[in-house]
């Protein structure tokens, strides 16, 4: 897993603008559930995958330390892999407030 980011400052609303990019993997999971009835293998549940993610992050420290993040994250799986609707490629918008 990587993660880089460069902070630019700002002098006027937020006082800070960041950029970032990320990049992490998950190998493949299984709910411990479900398994082959022939051989009592567990079966995958959850996919093996890669994800890169690119973003930018507006930053106020006024009363409370407040975010705005938009990110764009793209998802990578093998051919025969099914994706849940969840860990598809999206573009995500996050107002995280800290005190």
């Amino acid at each position: 897993n990587t993660f880089i980011n460069y902070d630019l400052p700002l002098r006027k609303v937020f006082n800070k603008m960041s950029f970032l990019l990320r990049y992490d993997m998950m190998t493949d999971q299984s709910d411990a559930k479900t398994a082959d009835e022939e051989t009592g293998r567990l079966t995958v549940t959850d996919y093996k995958r890669q994800r890169l993610t690119g973003g930018i992050t507006f930053s106020l420290s006024k009363a409370f330390r407040t975010d705005l993040r938009l990110n764009y994250e793209k998802y990578f799986y093998a051919k025969n892999s099914i994706a849940k609707e969840s860990e598809q490629d999206k573009v995500v918008l996050e107002l995280m407030v800290r005190f």
